[in-house]
Parts: C-alpha cells; sequence; structure tokens
C-alpha cells in the first residue's frame, strides 16, 4: 500500500513500462491483475510462468518502443 507505506493484503497487479533514458520518464504500457493461488494451479501455472506469458503477449506493443543506438 503506498499510503500506508508498507505490505497489505489485496489485489496485486503486474505492470510494464517502457523508460526514455534521456528524459528519466517512465510510460506503463499496461498492466494485468495477477490471479489468486487457486486460479493459477487450474491453470497448472505458477507466477513465473503467468507474468512470462503476459510478458510474451506484450512482446510487439514493447518492441515497438524500442530504439536501439
Amino acid at each position: 500500500s503506498g499510503c500506508a507505506g508498507e505490505y497489505k493484503r489485496g489485489l496485486e497487479i503486474m505492470g510494464i513500462g517502457v523508460i526514455d533514458i534521456d528524459n528519466p520518464e517512465c510510460m506503463t504500457l499496461g498492466s494485468i491483475q495477477t490471479p489468486d493461488c487457486k486460479t493459477l494451479d487450474n491453470m497448472d501455472k505458477n507466477l513465473v510462468d503467468w507474468y512470462s506469458s503476459y510478458l510474451i503477449s506484450r512482446k510487439d506493443k514493447i518492441q515497438s518502443y524500442i530504439t536501439v543506438r
């Protein structure tokens, strides 16, 4: 919890963003609610599987913002 400045039980989300290193800013590309343990078990996935599948599903969007110098 940002307000409490400590961990609180509740919803958990994963957010991804891109950072502009020339102008220190971050733009959020997306976020998704992390499923509970029961849902993950039913999907035969763990948190690493869940997070990696989300990143893979957003790969094209992420790559569209990348400039290699």
